[in-house]
């Protein structure tokens, strides 16, 4: 018995998909594949499934899930300009739950202001 979790899954040509997934046919009963991807026609490709869309997160969320890993319990208004701080982090994690839970984690352990500017101003 076995679960494979494929998580952002891009490529659309199906004969690797076939390729790829033919020695876990023969697996136990209840036995799962689960394939994570921004793109239906991906999901498409995959098939014999379900497929659930799943929205964006809120500003609000996206910044709740960044607070609750990056400041676990601690207050987020010590880190100098909280708004300019809040309004940074979400423009950068674009609602996606798993960006704003690494952009946490990544500046947990910056204590300086000078350390969280370099990480939201760069490209990551």
């Amino acid at each position: 018995k076995f679960l494979i979790v494929l998580d952002d899954v891009w490529d659309k040509k199906y004969e690797l998909w076939q390729a790829l997934k033919s020695p876990f046919m023969a697996g136990a009963p209840g036995s799962r594949i689960i394939v994570t991807t921004r793109s239906m026609v991906v999901a498409l490709t995959m098939g014999s499934g379900k497929n659930y869309e799943l929205k964006l997160l809120s500003d609000d969320d996206c910044w709740s899930v960044f607070v609750n890993h990056a400041f676990e319990g601690r207050d987020a208004g010590t880190h100098g300009n909280f708004e300019s701080t809040r309004q940074r982090v979400v423009e950068k994690r674009k609602g996606l739950p798993l960006a704003a839970r690494a952009l946490g984690g990544l500046l947990r352990s910056k204590q300086r202001i000078d350390e969280w500017r370099a990480i939201l101003d760069s490209k990551i």
